[in-house]
């Protein structure tokens, strides 16, 4: 049995950042402005509690739940006890081209970050996708803010419902 993955916001001394769990994937999406540019920089600040642990990241058209083509990027990242910067470009020309026609209304542009497929955690601090002019398309890339702007989604989704009207009411309102 596939068990839910998880995520925590997490804080050593000063520095917020978010720690992902391994289990059913999980996505955190955030809405994005269209970049103006095709080619764009996405890097983060990671680390691992385990080896063989990527980074995944996908932009991809998409309300809530379905998606409508996607670009994504897979950031590996060394099992070590401290901070590494990791990087890659990202090319969006076929999520930008598919935009032109779409009737009545285009799908809005989400960036989602994915828990880990495997044994170990991952923490995502300053979470970054830039233009070559440097405007970051991502905000709250540092979860200082908690999970403002941040939406989880999953495929697997028996393990997050509560199956009672009266609980989920209580629950959802901050019981």
């Amino acid at each position: 049995q596939v068990h839910a993955a998880a995520y925590r916001l997490m804080r050593e001394g000063n520095n917020g950042f978010l720690r992902l769990g391994p289990g059913a994937t999980l996505y955190l999406d955030q809405i994005i402005e269209a970049p103006v540019t095709h080619s764009m920089t996405l890097s983060a600040d990671a680390r691992a509690s385990a080896a063989g642990t990527a980074l995944a990241v996908s932009v991809c058209r998409k309300w809530l739940l379905t998606s409508q083509g996607c670009v994504h990027a897979g950031l590996p990242v060394r099992q070590s006890q401290g901070w590494q910067h990791v990087e890659t470009s990202i090319d969006l020309s076929p999520l930008l081209a598919s935009q032109r026609g779409l009737v009545p209304l285009p799908l809005p542009l989400t960036l989602s970050v994915s828990t880990p497929q495997g044994p170990g955690t991952l923490d995502v601090d300053n979470l970054q996708l830039q233009t070559v002019a440097g405007a970051n398309a991502v905000t709250n890339g540092s979860f200082e803010s908690g999970m403002d702007r941040w939406f989880f989604t999953t495929d697997v989704d028996p393990p997050w419902h509560i199956h009672s009207l009266p609980l989920t009411v209580l629950f959802e309102l901050g019981w």
